[in-house]
């Protein structure tokens, strides 16, 4: 199977222009036909209210963990610019701060919510390609890399990259100076990894460890 180089990423997920300071108050009219969301209600947001009306109070750092949550999981691209128009409204406060309407504090926080199961498993997928890397990989002058059926992996000395070959090139998971900048690993994908570093285990033992660290 032939290599596939590492798909590109966007290192900042929210890249706001320059526009005129508003009001806090502005972000409580933002389209709110762009957040419809299916499911039960998020999680109570109220140890984190900003004031008696439970509003919570954001910064721009925020707005890309959100951003980056609702990209992973595929959530649209209408989400995505409704998200990106409240990074450009924070962008123009001086703290860089806004409070949510009560709609956007909840889809907010039901995207971050579920985004957890995922992060949780881009985790694992990232130990065991550190794992798989250090057993077989091979070095490539820039850093370590392997290449198998489904997968490959590349792991530089500030960054890792596991990418999916089929049955469509994708990237998903990479990290890069320590923070996760995409996490698209699903159950299969870990149950893979799982099967792989078991066969990896029974081929080179006793060379390799029987415990590593990583969780299912």
């Amino acid at each position: 199977m032939t290599s596939t180089e590492a798909a590109s990423v966007p290192k900042r997920d929210v890249q706001p222009e320059p526009q005129q300071a508003q009001t806090n108050d502005a972000a409580a009219h933002g389209p709110d036909s762009e957040l419809h969301a299916t499911g039960p209600p998020a999680k109570d947001l109220t140890d984190h209210s900003a004031n008696s009306s439970n509003e919570v109070t954001v910064d721009l750092d925020a707005l890309r963990g959100w951003y980056r949550a609702a990209r992973d999981m595929g959530k649209g691209v209408e989400r995505l610019e409704f998200i990106k128009k409240l990074g450009q409204l924070a962008k123009s406060y001086t703290d860089q701060k806004l409070t949510l309407p009560q709609e956007a504090q909840r889809v907010m926080a039901q995207d971050l919510d579920r985004y957890q199961v995922q992060q949780q498993r881009g985790k694992y997928v990232a130990q065991a390609a550190q794992f798989i890397l250090a057993a077989v990989g091979r070095s490539n002058g820039q850093g370590t890399e392997f290449q198998g059926k489904i997968y490959e992996l590349r792991q530089m000395s500030d960054s890792l990259t596991v990418r999916k070959l089929n049955p469509h090139p994708q990237t998903i998971q990479e990290v890069a100076q320590g923070k996760v900048q995409r996490a698209v690993v699903s159950a299969e994908d870990c149950q893979r990894f799982k099967g792989f570093i078991q066969r990896l285990q029974t081929s080179l033992s006793p060379s390799l460890p029987k415990a590593f660290g990583i969780e299912k």
